[in-house]
């Protein structure tokens, strides 16, 4: 009889010890999978962040090749003249773009109604056209402004990043 309670006793025991192994093993897992999902959500907030500091590379970059970085021996004279044509396109163009923006504002009203009035949609594209004409004729102008205050290797220079000026890539 003591045999018998004594087994039954290893029994309970062993018993007792593996559900402990396993309820040990569930928490583990359970841990991990605790760990590891905070760990991703810590990235969710800024995976990289030199993404921020490039950003401030690129504007700065745009800004340098606006200012003329990329045209070799300019005059302090040149600098001030150029910021100077600069200054008046950007006063000038200014307007412009917004009308623009704001006309590509109603006609993304006007197409995503159930039946749009096409004609108010085809004047509005017409409108956008005229105005996107008087932004380029100002470019142009401009671009033949700073032209006339560079030497002719400085030209060279200036003419061979035409095609690679205030271009966006993907929408205009």
């Amino acid at each position: 009889m003591r045999l018998a309670s004594n087994k039954k006793t290893k029994d309970v025991k062993l018993n007792f010890i593996k559900m402990k192994n396993s309820k040990f093993k569930v928490m583990l897992v359970a841990l991990f999978m605790v760990g590891s999902s905070l760990a991703v959500f810590a990235q969710d907030g800024d995976p990289r962040p030199e993404r921020h500091e490039r950003g401030k590379k690129e504007w700065s970059k745009k800004s340098h090749h606006q200012r003329g970085g990329f045209i070799p021996n300019l005059t302090e004279e040149q600098k001030t003249k150029m910021k100077d044509l600069r200054m008046a396109f950007q006063k000038e163009t200014l307007p412009m773009k917004n009308d623009l923006n704001e006309k590509r504002a109603k006609l993304r009203t006007l197409t995503t109604v159930e039946s749009p009035d096409m004609k108010k949609v085809n004047k509005l594209i017409e409108d956008m056209g005229e105005v996107e004409v008087k932004l380029h004729k100002a470019k142009v102008a401009h671009q033949q402004e700073v032209r006339k205050q560079l030497t002719e290797e400085q030209r060279i220079a200036f003419d061979s990043h035409s095609g690679k000026r205030g271009r966006h890539h993907g929408r205009k």
